[in-house]
């Protein structure tokens, strides 16, 4: 992980290892070989953020050379992940949106055609016990996922029926999350997915946001701000109507 100590107004950073139990394994696949293995920084001397970024950009021959396959799981094994999101000032939503920006392996992966489609696979077969059993990160690499995943050029790059698959594989970890991980694993991050879809693809939730202005500024801004309950009811009940074949 990233040790970051304030330095004179500087980030000044140094490279520790995140301590897991065993290897990560989780969005690994035993068929990639061409997944990029981050290096380890073995100078003396502290990085800044700006020099330890450009330390773990992807080499551009590598980069565009890589399968799909082996761009997702690198992009989820990101060093630089758990430091963007969990040191932003603003939101972890915003710090995903630096890490989007500072690293060429999500540039790269927001261009590729079968990205989509390959993202929601990864997602699908995430359960939260499997995630947990290998990534004591789990939480956090997960909200990471559902992040890229809620991304325009991912949603855009999907059929309405693969989005529609996806609304649904949402709502499930939302309730499975609720009912036994509620205190490990956010429920926002799927909930900004299953917005997004219902924004494009649902003219009823389309009119319920009108009314409920929160819903708009969430599937925009990624942060979840209202505290209305039966707000956030009826939205719920308008994606599972949407879901349901309702109101389309």
């Amino acid at each position: 992980m990233i040790a970051a100590i304030a330095a004179a107004g500087v980030i000044v950073c140094t490279i520790s290892v995140l301590a897991i139990s065993g290897e990560i394994t989780w969005f690994r696949r035993i068929e990639n070989t061409d997944a990029y293995r981050f290096p380890k920084y073995t100078g003396e001397e502290p990085l800044d953020w700006k020099q330890i970024v450009e330390f773990n950009q992807i080499p551009e021959e590598t980069l565009k050379s890589m399968s799909t396959d082996g761009l997702i799981e690198t992009c989820l094994d990101y060093p630089l992940y758990f430091a963007g999101m969990s040191f932003s000032s603003s939101s972890v939503y915003e710090g995903f949106l630096r890490t989007l920006h500072e690293f060429n392996g999500l540039a790269e992966l927001m261009k590729r055609d079968d990205a989509p489609e390959k993202l929601v696979r990864v997602y699908r077969e995430a359960s939260p016990d499997k995630v947990k059993g290998t990534d004591d990160g789990a939480p956090l690499r997960m909200r990471y996922l559902q992040y890229i995943i809620a991304q325009d050029e991912i949603l855009e790059g999907l059929s309405k029926e693969q989005r529609m698959q996806l609304l649904d594989e949402c709502m499930q970890k939302v309730g499975e999350y609720y009912k036994e991980y509620r205190d490990e694993f956010a429920l926002d991050p799927a909930l900004l997915i299953a917005a997004r879809v219902c924004m494009k693809d649902s003219e009823c939730f389309r009119a319920l946001a009108v009314e409920e202005s929160w819903i708009e500024g969430f599937a925009e801004g990624g942060v979840l701000l209202s505290d209305n309950a039966d707000g956030m009811q009826r939205a719920l009940d308008t994606m599972n109507a949407y879901r349901g074949g309702k109101c389309l």
